[in-house]
């Protein structure tokens, strides 16, 4: 799984919401809308 795409990288799974602000406290909606943007792109590279 840490070999797919973007799963290791600056464009990681949660670095746009959970490492952008050292300590910051990330809303549930926000990590929920990470997760379905991470199963959109593997439905993406699936097809």
């Amino acid at each position: 799984v840490a070999t797919e795409p973007g799963l290791t990288g600056p464009r990681g799974p949660f670095s746009s919401t959970l490492l952008a602000a050292p300590g910051a406290r990330v809303a549930p909606i926000e990590v929920v809308a990470e997760a379905e943007r991470l199963l959109a792109l593997k439905s993406q590279a699936a097809t």
